[in-house]
């Protein structure tokens, strides 16, 4: 039988849904965007699963290890990217999500047990746990640079990647494209959509693309480097998520 937990002391009080923050424009840097390279895996539960281990009676490294393939580390600072974290401390989105997954499953303890099947299979975060997708999107969309690509997708989507990395030099938050070409890689010299494979970061779009697709926000997960075709990698949001996103 299952042991359950409860909140750690000094926690405060458990919320439904972390507060949704006013849909104002954040400025954009080229630093923020660059923070997107911290995603090192492919599937949100690794990050998504912080903040149970954090309010767990279980180690908390030790949680971390196990659910998320001996990524400690990692999974810390793609939580604190995806808006769960703040340095060690949990975020009103992490505490939301931490919250949702104990009214679903009863008990933290059985929270983390549906993270820890989901290790080594490719099943969705939000099929195995639809109760973080909300909470997780308010997370993802306190991030400057997540949020400025959600908006461009919401606009224009469903777009290819050349497209979409257009879509983000022409706009006012051109910085983004940062994030989406490879080091040292010179924009192009004409107005065109870049399609050659090697001009993109195909690593951190991959892993940026399927941890959003797991998160339930994009109908497609990203591609492995070696069969990463621009012209193929379509960025497309959820419906769910589509609406949401706009009725905020």
């Amino acid at each position: 039988m299952t042991s359950c937990t409860t909140y750690r002391h000094g926690d405060p009080p458990p919320t439904a849904q972390a507060p949704r923050p006013p849909r104002t424009p954040t400025k954009l840097t080229t630093a923020a965007c660059q923070t997107l390279t911290t995603l090192q895996t492919n599937h949100a539960k690794n990050y998504a699963v912080v903040p149970l281990a954090v309010a767990s009676s279980r180690d908390t490294t030790a949680t971390l290890f196990e659910v998320a393939g001996g990524e400690a580390q990692a999974a810390r600072d793609g939580a604190q990217l995806l808006g769960l974290l703040n340095g060690t401390a949990l975020t009103p989105a992490g505490r939301a999500l931490r919250d949702a997954v104990i009214d679903a499953h009863g008990c933290i303890e059985s929270g983390l047990t549906v993270f820890e099947d989901l290790y080594g299979r490719q099943t969705r975060l939000i099929d195995a746990c639809p109760a973080v997708a909300k909470p997780l999107w308010e997370g993802i969309t306190t991030h400057p640079a997540l949020a400025a690509l959600l908006e461009i997708l919401s606009s224009h989507g469903p777009v290819q990647l050349p497209a979409l990395y257009s879509a983000c030099r022409y706009s006012q938050v051109g910085v983004l494209q940062a994030a989406l070409i490879a080091p040292s890689t010179p924009p192009p010299a004409d107005a065109g959509d870049p399609t050659e494979t090697a001009f993109y970061a195909s690593g951190t779009i991959s892993h940026l693309k399927s941890v959003l697709y797991h998160a339930g926000v994009l109908t497609e997960r990203g591609k492995t480097t070696d069969s990463h075709d621009p012209c193929s990698d379509m960025w497309a949001l959820e419906p769910a998520f589509q609406r949401w996103f706009d009725g905020r």
